[in-house]
């Protein structure tokens, strides 16, 4: 089931209101959200009915425990979307899962839920936006000069999702790997929080490992980080 709403505070706040009345990949969309939320509690900035703004309820078992690699998988699938319109070796995945393209953040992906019982997947992708009150943000339209039929773009996107989220189980183990070959932050000197020291540190991004892990080279040793806001220096 889809449902589309023309404005809520945040499609997945939706979904967690109306948890029982919903099923395994049931779709809730807005064409504007009053309070959409990106990680660690940033705001999400959206022009009305100018971007794709959904979430989509994951309640199959199989599914939820392998939640890690679910989170790298979903910014694989957006890439993959997006290659029908951009050119494929400028969409780049900046872990854990927003998408980029050419430097600037075109899709970003938040994942929540209460495990084992459901994970609620949120994407907020820009199509038509052409103004953002950040520098690094771009749009569809911005990179291909071209206007989209939003309700098109997000009918196809919507197919797409549903279609590849239906098989991830056969294709679990390829998502770390294809994560690696458009790795954002690799060879990027990045700063992370290191839970072991519990301070911020800085390293050099290395690959994704088989859990979803980044690895981090911090002074010869490599760390695996799991749950840390990591950024670009240079």
């Amino acid at each position: 089931m889809i449902k589309h709403l023309k404005e809520v505070n945040s499609t997945s706040t939706y979904i967690k209101e109306h948890l029982s009345e919903l099923d395994n990949f049931d779709i809730v969309s807005a064409e504007h959200q009053t309070n959409g939320r990106g990680r660690t509690g940033h705001d999400w900035e959206d022009t009305d009915n100018q971007n794709v703004l959904m979430s989509i309820l994951i309640k199959e078992s199989s599914i939820i425990e392998s939640f890690n690699i679910l989170s790298i998988a979903v910014g694989v699938i957006v890439r993959n979307y997006l290659a029908n319109y951009l050119p494929p070796r400028a969409i780049s995945l900046k872990w854990p899962n927003d998408v980029y393209m050419n430097d600037k953040k075109i899709c970003g992906i938040l994942l929540e839920g209460k495990l084992p019982e459901y994970v609620i997947i949120g994407i907020g992708l820009n199509i038509n936006q052409k103004a953002f009150s950040v520098d690094n943000a771009t749009s569809l339209s911005l990179e291909t000069e071209y206007d989209f039929k939003i309700d098109n773009i997000r009918n196809l996107f919507f197919e797409h999702l549903t279609g590849e989220l239906s098989k991830f189980n056969q294709n679990k183990n390829k998502y770390v790997e294809s994560f690696n070959r458009s790795n954002y932050l690799k060879s990027r000197e990045i700063k992370y929080f290191d839970t072991k020291r519990n301070t911020e540190q800085k390293g050099i991004a290395l690959d994704i490992n088989e859990n979803g892990e980044l690895l981090v080279n911090h002074d010869g040793e490599v760390i695996a980080v799991s749950s840390s806001e990591v950024s670009k220096i240079r």
